[in-house]
């Protein structure tokens, strides 16, 4: 039996099709409502919220974020002792955002710590921070500084 090169062609085609169409699709990492707030003259630490979502198939990582404005970021946890006092913690391993959903990072949760700032975070101003997936992807992200509501009580 003989096959053309055209029938082999073909059917090529259609197994690469038929792989993509049932290959899960990547992650899309975006972020959401970024904010940060101003620190006194005197801080040497910040902090950086925001929801980031992933809209594919599968699970992503965030293993690492940087910024200009400071020695190093490093991704944080809070949660409950066994005393019932809060601890702040870095997180070992990453933060993973799970497919097709989000993770909200918010004062007394999630966070990115920004240790050593170079200069205080003042009010109207911003901060270029990039994260970094494990799946080597880079998100570039601007985070506005915003003036901390003093009023409210936590």
């Amino acid at each position: 039996m003989r096959i053309s090169k055209k029938t082999i062609l073909s059917l090529w085609s259609v197994s690469l099709l038929s792989l993509a169409a049932a290959s899960p699709s990547w992650a899309e990492i975006t972020v959401d409502n970024p904010k940060s707030y101003e620190t006194s003259s005197h801080a040497s630490v910040g902090a950086a919220f925001m929801t980031i979502k992933n809209s594919g198939d599968q699970a992503e990582t965030i293993i690492a974020a940087s910024s200009d404005i400071c020695d190093h970021v490093e991704i944080h946890t809070m949660s409950e002792n066994e005393n019932g006092l809060m601890q702040m913690r870095k997180l070992e391993g990453g933060l993973e955002i799970p497919a097709n959903g989000a993770v909200e990072l918010a004062p007394m949760g999630y966070h990115f710590m920004l240790i050593g700032l170079k200069n205080p975070l003042e009010v109207g101003s911003s901060i270029h921070l990039t994260l970094e997936t494990k799946n080597n992807q880079k998100i570039e992200i601007t985070v506005p500084v915003d003036t901390r509501n003093k009023s409210k009580k936590n």
